[in-house]
């Protein structure tokens, strides 16, 4: 199994309080969402080879940004991660 990073960020407080937004243009280093579908459920590594599902999703409107919703608070919660980080 290959593991890479598909990008890093500085998190704010809506990450670490809501939804991790994600770059647009790392969708393209993700599965193809299914037809008709706007999220992906994934699982990701951390550097400790602990598995965490997550729900990857492209919001539909205004604000179609790429977010991690599903699961990540709470590996916020376990990790204890902190905005500005």
């Amino acid at each position: 199994m290959s593991i890479f990073k598909i990008f890093s960020k500085k998190l704010t407080k809506t990450d670490v309080e809501n939804r991790l937004s994600v770059t647009t243009k790392s969708l393209s280093s993700f599965p193809p969402f299914g037809e008709h579908q706007n999220y992906l459920d994934i699982l990701v590594d951390d550097d400790e080879g602990h598995k965490w599902p997550f729900r990857l999703v492209v919001r539909r409107g205004r604000y179609g940004k790429p977010v991690l919703s599903v699961g990540w608070l709470h590996f916020v919660g376990t990790k204890q991660l902190q905005s500005g980080f």
